[in-house]
């Protein structure tokens, strides 16, 4: 009987759930590759503004609580950091920690970031990425529409 309560394969309840293989899966992934990527590219960069990481990080974070306040929304984020971004040394493999909740108000803070970064790209190869970033995080959400 499939999603039944089986001791013996536990995992099989998540084999064909596809609110776990988004949210938990390619969503995540997606959340903190195109978070970390805009923050390389001095997306969440003012003139005067420090150029680490983790100052480029929280930035994007006050930029999404403030996004979360104007569109009545709340997460259980504290924060977008190497950490909870599971990005400790620049081979891994980044992925957003948190709940599914929140991998999707990232999205959709993302879809809002991406319209207004792709109309002042930093150089013509950024026009082509923003774009691809952007209708990622739209597909993604449209699939989490329909499920």
């Amino acid at each position: 009987m499939p999603f039944s309560n089986d001791n013996e394969y536990p995992a099989f309840l998540y084999k064909r759930d596809m609110f776990h293989t988004i949210k938990h899966g390619v969503g995540r992934e997606a959340c903190a590759s195109i978070l970390l990527m805009l923050a390389y590219r001095t997306y969440f960069d003012d003139d005067g503004d420090s150029r680490n990481l983790p100052d480029r990080l929280s930035r994007a974070f006050q930029m999404f609580k403030l996004w979360c306040l104007s569109e009545h929304k709340v997460s259980s984020l504290k924060n977008f950091t190497r950490a909870n971004l599971h990005f400790t040394k620049a081979a891994a493999f980044p992925f957003l920690g948190g709940k599914g909740a929140d991998v999707t108000l990232v999205l959709m803070f993302l879809d809002f970031f991406l319209q207004l970064a792709q109309r002042n790209p930093r150089d013509d190869h950024d026009k082509y990425v923003l774009s691809a970033m952007h209708k990622l995080v739209q597909g993604t959400l449209n699939f989490l529409g329909v499920m």
